[in-house]
C-alpha cells in the first residue's frame, strides 16, 4: 500500500485485516478463479499454487503516465496539476483521469 499511503497508514491497515483473520498475499499474479455452482472456491496463482477461498478481493494497482503531458510543458507533480475545472495552466488544455 506504500504507493498510495504513508508507511504508517500501510502498517495501520495490514495490522487490521491480519488481525480479523484476513491473509494478504503480495507479488502473486492471479491465473484464475475456480467455482462450483457460481461460488468461488479458490484462486489459482500464475506459479501454480492454489488458495483456497470462498471471497476475494482484488487490488489492481497502476502507474502513472505523465509523458504526454511533457511535450507540452505542463506543470506535473504526481499526476499533472490542475484547477478546479480541470484546466492546466495552458488555457486549451483539461486533463481529467485517476
Amino acid at each position: 500500500m506504500q504507493r498510495v499511503a504513508c508507511k504508517e497508514t500501510s502498517d495501520w491497515f495490514r495490522t487490521l485485516h491480519r488481525t480479523h483473520g484476513v491473509t494478504l498475499h503480495k507479488g502473486l499474479r492471479l491465473s484464475h478463479f475456480e467455482s462450483e455452482d457460481g461460488l468461488l472456491t479458490s484462486a489459482t496463482m500464475s506459479g501454480g499454487s492454489v488458495i483456497e477461498a470462498n471471497t476475494a478481493l482484488v487490488g489492481i494497482g497502476i502507474s502513472l503516465n505523465d509523458t504526454l503531458a511533457w511535450p507540452f510543458a505542463l506543470v506535473v507533480a504526481d499526476g499533472v496539476v490542475v484547477g478546479a475545472l480541470c484546466q492546466t495552466r495552458d488555457p486549451d488544455i483539461y486533463v481529467v483521469g485517476d
